[in-house]
């Protein structure tokens, strides 16, 4: 299935007219990555990533009307990944926070592949754990500071 979705990503650029992209697929905690390098980067990315939002929205439709049921996303010029590393780094100073003041803090509100970085960044925290709370545009991870022998 990697083949064909880093096939899919190729033929998503080439009709959008972006030429000189080229698209590797890489593994990580949530998934499989398909990673494009470009001088075009920043026209496929968008103002706070909301083209790529687009992007992978538009590439996950034609991967799903292919019978591709792998979860992956689509990472321009290592955008994603830092974004995503900020959020982990957001994550475990919010569960520090929760343990600290012992309550629950609430993040702002995110897409749900954002979500998912949340959860598995605090997977393993000891004394905290996750979940998500809202509806639609609204929905945003919870972190609780769980008490010792607390269940």
């Amino acid at each position: 299935e990697r083949e064909k979705i880093k096939d899919i990503v190729q033929a998503t650029l080439d009709a959008a007219g972006i030429r000189h992209a080229t698209v590797s697929i890489t593994k990580n905690e949530v998934g499989t990555i398909a990673s494009v390098e470009t001088e075009e980067s920043s026209a496929l990315i968008g103002v706070r990533g909301e083209t790529l939002l687009a992007l992978n929205h538009i590439i996950k439709k034609i991967a799903e009307g292919a019978g591709i049921a792998e979860n992956f996303s689509v990472d321009v010029g290592g955008y994603q990944k830092t974004r995503n590393d900020g959020l982990r780094a957001k994550a475990l100073m919010y569960a520090e926070r929760a343990k600290a003041f012992q309550s629950d803090v609430e993040m702002e509100p995110m897409i749900s592949y954002e979500r998912l970085i949340v959860h598995a960044a605090l997977t393993e925290k000891e004394g905290i754990k996750t979940e998500s709370k809202g509806e639609g545009r609204m929905r945003r991870v919870v972190i609780k500071y769980k008490q010792e022998g607390a269940v």
